[in-house]
C-alpha cells in the first residue's frame, strides 16, 4: 500500500545564522550603542533639521529606506563570512578626527557627515569587506541622510533667474531683469532663495540614485540617470518660475503670487519626477536571480574556530577609538572664564564718525560679544559705514562664520555680484570680499568685509573655520572678528576709490586695535 505525505507549506525559511555571524552581528549592535552615545549630539542635529527644514525634510525617509536594501540583502547575507577587518581601523581613526574639526569648527555638515561614515567603517571593521561590499549601497545611501548643499542656492538662483527671463523674452513678454530682480509690465519679482530649487533638486538626486539602483545594474547607466535626474530638475525648476510669473501676468497678478505658488510648485516637481521615471523604465535592467541553495565557500569552519582574542580584538580597538573621540570632544567644550570685551571707539582723522543710521546698513551677527557700528563722513560728503562684529567664545548658534549671519538686510537688498579684490595697506596688503547689493528701486551698495583670526587678517571664511579648528583642538581660545564697510553709489570707480581711501586712513587704528 502506497502512502502519500500531505506537503505542508511551512511559509518563507528563516534566514539561518552562523555561530560567527551571530557573534559579528551581535559585536556590531554593542559598538553601535556606543556610537548612538558618543554621536548622539550630531545625529540629533540632523533630525532637527529634517524636522524644520522643507529642503531636507526627506532626511527622515533616508534611515528607512537604508533598512529596508539591507533587509532586501538578507539571505545573501547569510552566505557570507563575517568576520573583523584590522585595515579598517585607520580610516576609522581618521573620520574620528574629522568629526572632531567638525566639531571644533561649529561646522555641522562636516560633524554630521563624519558620524556617518565612522558608522559605515564601524560596519567594515566588525564585518569585514565582504559584508560591507554587499551592503555598499544602502549604508552609502545613508550620506543622503546630511543635510547638505545649502551653498549651491546663489548659484541655483541665477541659473532660474537665466531661464525665466530667456522663456519671458521669446514669449515676448518685456522683461527687465538686474542680477536676481525680474520686472515686467504686470509688477516685479525676486527670485529669492526659497525658489531656487535646491530642495527639489536634493529630493530628485536622492529619489533618481535609489531608482538607478533598483532599475539599472550597470555603473554607467546609474550615472547618467542620476546625472539627467539632475539637470532635469534644474531645468523644471527654472521652467515653473517662468510659469509662475507667466501665470502672474496674465491674471494681472491675481494667481502664482502667494502661496500657491509654493503648492504649484510641489505638484509640478511631482510630475516632474513621475515623467523622469517613467523614461528611466524603458532601459530598465533584469533583475540577477539569487539562488540562497548555492552558498559561497565564505562562510568556513576556519572562521568558527578562529581564537576569540582575534575576533574581537579589532572591535575592542574600534572601542577605544571612540571612547576617545568623545572624550576629546568633551574637552573641547571646557572654555576658560572670560571677561567681556571693552566696549570699542575708534577716531579715524580725517573722516567724523557720526550716528550708525546715518547710513541705513543693519548688518546681523548672531550673539556677538562685541559690536561696533558707526558711519564715518570725508568734508566732500563721502560717507562709509563701518562695522566690526567680535567673537571671544564660539559654538553652535553662536559663531562668526554661520549662515544666519548677514552683511545686509535680505528684505531690503538682493545679491547682484561677489568677488574678491586686494588693497594696499601701510607696507602690504589687504584681501577683501567685494559685495554688491541692489534694491528694487535702482539703489546700489557696496560692501567690503573680512575677517581678522588669530592674529592675522583672512578674506576666505572656510580659512576662518579650519584655524578656528585647529586651535580649538589644541586647546587654544582667541577673539576672532568680522571687519566691513559699506559705501552707496552710482558709480563703481567713485565707490571703490572711497572705500580704499577709508581704509588707508583708517588701517594703523583698525590694525593696532584688532583682537
Amino acid at each position: 500500500m502506497t502512502t502519500f505525505e500531505p506537503t505542508i507549506n511551512r511559509g518563507t525559511p528563516r534566514l539561518q545564522l552562523k555561530r560567527q555571524q551571530r557573534k559579528a552581528l551581535l559585536t556590531l549592535a554593542l559598538l553601535v550603542l556606543v556610537y548612538a552615545a558618543v554621536f548622539w549630539p550630531s545625529l540629533m542635529s540632523m533630525a532637527a533639521i529634517w524636522w524644520r527644514s522643507e529642503t531636507y525634510a526627506h532626511g527622515m525617509l533616508i534611515p528607512l529606506i537604508s533598512l529596508w536594501l539591507i533587509i532586501r540583502k538578507g539571505p545573501q547575507l547569510t552566505t557570507l563570512e563575517m568576520g573583523p577587518d584590522w585595515s579598517a581601523l585607520i580610516p576609522l581613526l581618521g573620520l574620528c578626527f574629522v568629526w572632531l574639526l567638525g566639531l571644533a569648527a561649529d561646522v555641522l555638515v562636516v560633524e554630521q557627515m563624519a558620524a556617518i561614515l565612522i558608522l559605515i567603517a564601524l560596519v567594515v571593521v566588525t564585518l569585514g569587506r565582504t559584508v560591507a561590499k554587499t551592503l555598499a549601497f544602502p549604508l552609502a545611501y545613508l550620506i543622503f541622510a546630511v543635510p547638505f548643499g545649502d551653498q549651491l542656492t546663489p548659484y541655483l538662483q541665477q541659473v532660474t533667474a537665466d531661464i525665466t527671463v530667456q522663456a519671458l523674452q521669446l514669449s515676448g513678454v518685456p522683461v527687465y531683469f538686474n542680477g536676481l530682480l525680474i520686472e515686467i509690465p504686470s509688477g516685479r519679482f525676486e527670485v529669492a532663495e526659497a525658489c531656487s530649487g535646491l530642495r527639489y533638486l536634493i529630493a530628485s538626486v536622492a529619489l533618481g540614485t535609489l531608482y538607478a539602483h533598483l532599475t539599472y545594474r550597470r555603473l554607467r547607466s546609474r550615472l547618467i540617470f542620476i546625472a539627467a535626474s539632475a539637470l532635469m530638475t534644474v531645468l523644471a525648476n527654472g521652467i515653473r518660475a517662468y510659469l509662475i510669473v507667466l501665470i502672474a501676468h496674465l491674471s494681472d497678478m491675481k494667481y502664482a503670487t502667494g502661496v500657491d505658488h509654493l503648492i504649484y510648485g510641489w505638484l509640478f516637481f511631482g510630475l516632474v519626477v513621475m515623467l523622469m521615471f517613467w523614461i528611466g523604465s524603458w532601459w530598465r535592467d533584469p533583475e540577477p536571480a539569487f539562488n540562497p541553495d548555492q552558498k559561497t565557500s565564505a562562510v568556513s569552519s576556519l572562521m568558527e574556530d578562529r581564537p576569540r582574542s582575534r575576533v574581537y580584538a579589532a572591535p575592542a580597538a574600534a572601542l577605544v577609538i571612540l571612547l576617545l573621540t568623545c572624550t576629546w570632544g568633551q574637552l573641547m567644550k571646557l572654555t576658560p572664564q572670560l571677561s567681556a570685551l571693552p566696549i570699542q571707539q575708534f577716531s579715524l582723522p580725517p573722516w567724523t564718525q557720526q550716528a550708525a543710521d546715518a547710513l541705513d546698513w543693519r548688518p546681523k551677527f548672531v550673539g556677538a560679544d562685541r559690536i561696533f557700528h558707526a558711519t564715518y563722513r570725508l568734508d566732500h560728503d563721502a560717507t562709509v559705514g563701518l562695522y566690526i562684529a567680535d567673537y571671544q567664545s564660539e559654538h553652535q548658534g553662536k559663531e562668526l562664520i554661520s549662515g544666519v549671519n548677514r552683511w545686509y538686510t535680505t528684505n531690503a537688498w538682493t545679491p547682484a555680484g561677489r568677488t574678491t579684490r586686494t588693497v594696499p595697506v601701510g607696507s602690504g596688503q589687504l584681501k577683501v570680499n567685494v559685495l554688491e547689493l541692489r534694491t528694487l528701486d535702482g539703489n546700489m551698495r557696496r560692501i567690503w568685509y573680512w575677517f581678522y583670526a588669530y592674529k592675522r587678517p583672512v578674506a576666505n571664511p572656510m580659512e576662518v573655520k579650519l584655524l578656528q579648528a585647529l586651535n580649538k583642538l589644541s586647546g587654544a581660545h582667541e577673539v576672532v572678528s568680522g571687519y566691513a564697510l559699506a559705501v552707496d553709489y552710482e558709480d563703481s570707480l567713485t565707490a571703490d576709490a572711497t572705500l580704499t581711501r577709508f581704509i588707508k586712513d583708517s588701517w594703523p587704528e583698525l590694525a593696532t586695535t584688532s583682537p
